[in-house]
């Protein structure tokens, strides 16, 4: 019997696990409240995609479930979810995908940038 030994990256592997799941979680809310409430989001007037409310939270909601799974996966040691981890890393980091700045509902017109901004 050979035992497996543990190094000091499966603490890591953990935490990005954990990490995942929790914005995996944070998504699939943001993806909720914005195909409930379609006023959820506020374009500027440098909007660059050029979707609908509904649209950007079925994206959010679908993307969320995809790096929750992907998540779980990591404490299986899966492959496709450190895969779909790093691409995910690198997706949100050069896309306008996450909301990288909030905006009040009085200061929602000033607002400048690409990104979808909360209100």
């Amino acid at each position: 019997m050979q035992q497996e030994e543990t190094t000091g990256w499966a603490g890591w592997a953990a935490f990005a696990g954990f990490m995942m799941i929790m914005i995996g979680v944070f998504h699939v809310i943001t993806g909720f409240s914005g195909i409930i409430h379609d006023d959820f989001y506020v374009a500027s007037a440098n909007y660059v995609f050029k979707l609908d409310a509904t649209s950007w939270g079925w994206i959010h909601l679908l993307w969320g479930v995809v790096v929750l799974f992907a998540g779980f996966g990591i404490f299986k040691g899966s492959v496709w979810a450190r895969t779909v981890g790093c691409c995910s890393r690198c997706l949100e980091r050069s896309s306008s995908m996450p909301a990288s700045r909030a905006c009040s509902s009085t200061r929602a017109q000033s607002c400048r940038g690409s990104t979808p901004y909360l209100r």
